[in-house]
């Protein structure tokens, strides 16, 4: 478990440079553009990342499940990479000229504006492609501080270039910030593939090939219908100031996402070897540890972000944007649901129940659509937040029984529920604090305030077990800084539950 948690801080510190860039960003276009801008760049993305999941043909899982299983010798790492690179580049290939001719339709149908917006698109699908590749590969080798030092080139880069880009060239020029931000990563890739093989190294096994089929399949549906599918319903039957809305509402549903998608990118790798290895009951409590360390994070996050919700979104996106308080407040407060649901599924495709996956993926993507076709309509984006929610609660629900039943992995049920407890008082004591002294002065009051509320719950509520809290102190020390992992131990340890004496 120590493995995964060093993994996780590494990985996580690289992410938070990568959220902070990305929320910046959207502040920045939603400042110089509007809400069409916002809409505009944001659908574009969108489909940046729901193409790449469509056409990698579960390529970057494959990398990141079974690069390392035999070996962590540079043979090994050539060898599969470039044995699977030729079935990834066709389809990127394809997919890039379809963007390019869209662009060209585009710039004559429409403007010059849109035609470059496009173009821009197709390029950035290219270089965040590769990249993704790239990382997959990274992340089953463990090579986190690889992926660490790229990320925080390309957020280095990203800020500037949109802030220059959208105030000179409006929204194409805002998307060349984000082409920047994955160029060093994209351009990773060929590091890899330049890697002498040994033939024995280049056999892509049925195994393999199955488990990709089917974390293809499931990844595609998962990306291109469960991030941001209420785009095209909001667009079609809306306006795209609607859709720029509900980016704009998304802000933070998408910050605590990816979040937890760089605080679990080893888990699976991890998870994987605990299986290969046949250690049962280490995957058992390292599955445990993982529900309570990402819910102690994620709860509190989504329940206080959700009460500060209406000071804290035009505040920084400003007043034109107040339609999508709603939406944001109902997208933030159940956006754990969807977070913790990564547990479970990277546990089941450990296992190599990629099959269970991919029904459990495309059974809900099936009602998301459904329930947005019935809702979306009559109510727009507020009513898309909400199927949003309730297919991602029933979803995680779903998940933890599979996994206890089927998999054997009892979720940590009684300490889940302690930890929301103190996460619901903690967001209730900052939204009565906004009530009585709302604007920015109530928000500088109200979020300590409410950490050291939820700080005393847990600990009120023996929500951690004192193991746990060693195990993380062990793994800081070993991932920070001396200093920093001072702090973060110290912290850590408040949460101790004291031991009767003698």
């Amino acid at each position: 478990m120590q493995s995964l948690i060093s993994s996780s801080i590494i990985n996580t510190v690289a992410g938070m440079g990568s959220l902070v860039a990305g929320l910046f960003s959207t502040v920045l276009i939603a400042r110089l553009l509007g809400a069409d801008g916002t809409g505009s760049t944001a659908f574009a993305l969108w489909l940046v990342f729901s193409a790449t999941a469509l056409a990698d043909r579960g390529i970057p899982s494959i990398l990141l499940r079974y690069i390392a299983r035999d070996s962590n010798s540079d043979a090994s790492v050539g060898g599969l990479t470039r044995a699977l690179y030729p079935r990834f580049l066709w389809p990127m290939i394809t997919v890039f000229v379809g963007f390019l001719l869209y662009a060209v339709w585009a710039g004559l149908t429409e403007s010059s504006e849109a035609g470059l917006l496009w173009g821009v698109t197709a390029i950035i699908f290219l270089v965040y492609a590769n990249g993704n590749l790239a990382i997959g590969a990274a992340r089953g080798l463990n090579r986190f501080p690889e992926i660490a030092r790229l990320t925080a080139l390309g957020c280095l880069l990203q800020l500037p270039v949109i802030a220059a880009g959208a105030y000179f060239f409006g929204a194409p020029g805002a998307m060349l910030g984000y082409l920047v931000r994955h160029l060093p990563q994209g351009l990773a890739l060929f590091g890899y593939l330049a890697v002498k093989s040994d033939p024995k190294n280049n056999v892509v096994t049925d195994q393999m090939r199955r488990y990709g089929r089917n974390t293809w399949i499931a990844g595609a549906l998962n990306v291109f219908v469960r991030t941001r599918i209420e785009f095209l319903f909001i667009g079609w039957f809306f306006t795209i100031t609607e859709v720029g809305y509900f980016a704009a509402g998304m802000t933070f549903n998408s910050l605590i996402v990816q979040f937890s998608m760089y605080m679990l990118a080893g888990l699976t790798p991890g998870f994987g070897r605990l299986h290969d290895t046949e250690n049962n009951a280490q995957f058992a409590l390292s599955y445990q540890r993982a529900l309570r360390w990402m819910s102690l994070i994620l709860m509190p996050a989504c329940f206080g972000g959700a009460a500060i919700m209406p000071v804290l979104l035009p505040l920084m996106f400003g007043s034109e944007f107040t339609p999508a308080i709603n939406m944001s407040l109902v997208l933030t407060l159940f956006t754990f649901s969807q977070a913790l649901s990564m547990i479970p599924l990277a546990a089941i495709q450990a296992r190599e129940k990629d099959q269970t996956m991919l029904n459990a993926t495309a059974i809900s993507a099936v009602i998301l659509i459904a329930l947005n076709l019935a809702v979306t309509p009559f109510f727009g984006g507020e009513g898309a937040a909400w199927v949003r929610a309730g297919v991602n609660i029933v979803t995680l629900a779903w998940l933890l029984r599979h996994a206890q039943t089927v998999l054997r992995l009892p979720a940590p049920l009684s300490s889940l529920a302690r930890i929301g407890f103190a996460a619901a008082l903690s967001a209730g004591t900052a939204y009565g604090l906004l009530l009585t002294m709302p604007e920015l002065a109530g928000l500088c009051i109200a979020v300590p305030a409410g950490a050291l509320v939820y700080l005393l719950a847990l600990r009120f509520l023996r929500a951690i077990p004192n193991d746990d809290i060693d195990s993380l102190s062990t793994s800081l020390r070993r991932a920070l800084p001396e200093r920093v992992a001072g702090i973060a131990i110290t912290v850590a340890r408040l949460l101790r539950t004291p031991q009767p004496a003698g």
